[in-house]
């Protein structure tokens, strides 16, 4: 993936980065950020 340098940085900067609960749910969404976006507007 192109973008797995920015992917990889979110993934250990963001302030959402403890889900607790949504751990699970969140290691089974996908690796590809326009998917991703796509998730997020809808």
């Amino acid at each position: 993936m192109k973008n797995n340098n920015l992917l990889n940085f979110y993934k250990n900067t963001s302030l959402y980065t403890d889900l607790g609960l949504y751990t699970d749910f969140a290691k089974n969404l996908p690796d590809d950020i326009e998917i991703l976006c796509s998730l997020l507007r809808n």
